[in-house]
């Protein structure tokens, strides 16, 4: 989790590297001012807070499945059951419909 949160903040952090390298001739807009920078700082650590919060969901969804595997698979362990095992198959329907080789009765 670490390692994707500091991937992420690389990222986003490029990005700021971008932004310096304008020269202010080229767009008198890119001028880096301390403003310009506190809203990217504002940004990112938002950005980041969200990510965060992400991950934290993912985790949680993560153990909650893992949770309710235990529980199937302490039920199965308490009545005998292999859940491994394949399933039988459904058994084949009977159609009334006459099949290609069937041969209609003629007169």
């Amino acid at each position: 989790m670490k390692t994707v949160a500091l991937a992420i903040l690389l990222v986003l952090g490029g990005g700021l590297s971008i932004f310096a390298q304008d020269k202010p001739s080229d767009n008198p807009k890119s001028v880096i001012t301390k403003k310009a920078l506190q809203d990217r700082l504002a940004g990112l650590e938002k950005g980041r807070d969200q990510t965060l919060a992400d991950l934290q969901a993912y985790d949680g969804a993560i153990q909650e499945c893992k949770y309710w595997i235990g529980k199937f698979e302490a039920a199965n362990k308490e009545s005998g059951k292999d859940e491994s095992a394949k399933p039988k198959a459904a058994p084949e329907k009977k159609s009334d419909a006459p099949k290609k080789e069937d041969k209609p009765r003629g007169k």
